[in-house]
């Protein structure tokens, strides 16, 4: 039982993870009907959706047979290295924060504001993204 639980984990962690994403994605879209930010807001979340779609199914069928993802003791059991692709997840999802973090930059900084006032405003982007 307990294997199959440190299976499901991961299966259930990349899901989660796009979902959450795609979600600021389309909120961004809402912030600024320019052409550019629109069509980079459509690029993060294809890369989202694709990156970690690709993930998910790595992670499910990591080994032939599937059931040999919790139950190693089978025989004939082929299995791709687990640990790349958990190494694979942190790199996309890594990547995949800087780009969502960087989104919004270019239309604060348009924003008629005083200075500090964007650089306050980058900066609450910053903490939120530790």
């Amino acid at each position: 039982m307990y294997s199959r639980l440190i299976v499901a984990g991961p299966v259930i962690y990349a899901p989660c993870q796009a979902c959450a994403k795609a979600a600021l994605c389309l909120f961004y879209g809402r912030i600024n009907p320019n052409r550019a930010f629109q069509i980079a807001v459509a690029s993060t979340l294809f890369i989202i959706v694709g990156s970690y779609t690709g993930i998910f199914f790595s992670l499910l069928f990591a080994c032939r047979p599937v059931s040999a993802n919790w139950d190693p003791t089978q025989p004939d059991a082929v299995c791709v290295s687990r640990g790349a692709i958990y190494i694979a997840t942190a790199v996309i999802g890594i990547v995949t924060d800087v780009m969502l973090i960087s989104l919004p930059i270019p239309t604060i900084w348009k924003l008629q504001m005083p200075t500090k006032q964007k650089i306050g405003l980058t900066a609450m982007f910053g903490v939120g993204s530790v």
